[in-house]
């Protein structure tokens, strides 16, 4: 688990904003599989709530709906990718 995925807590855009940066940072097959490392927590029993479950879940879709957009975007890339490079001639 990266330093980015167990910071997140109590700031939804926060932990948003560095969902995004990991996914942009570093090559696609040295990038983890985001989607199996992070889900939005539930609130610590002891601190008062800053979401509902409601918003989490509404979070959790949007996030999942980002990592999806990203990995279509890199399968296209790479079928791109591998399309214009030239055969042997």
């Amino acid at each position: 688990m990266t330093a980015a995925f167990a910071t997140v807590g109590l700031d939804p855009l926060g932990d948003l904003a560095r969902l995004v940066r990991c996914l942009n940072v570093g090559q696609r097959h040295r990038r983890p599989r985001v989607s199996q490392l992070f889900r939005y927590p539930a609130p610590i029993p002891r601190l008062p709530p800053v979401t509902n479950a409601t918003q989490r879940d509404r979070i959790n879709r949007m996030i999942m709906d980002l990592i999806r957009s990203r990995e279509v975007l890199d399968e296209v890339i790479d079928t791109a990718s591998h399309s214009a490079t030239p055969g042997p001639a």
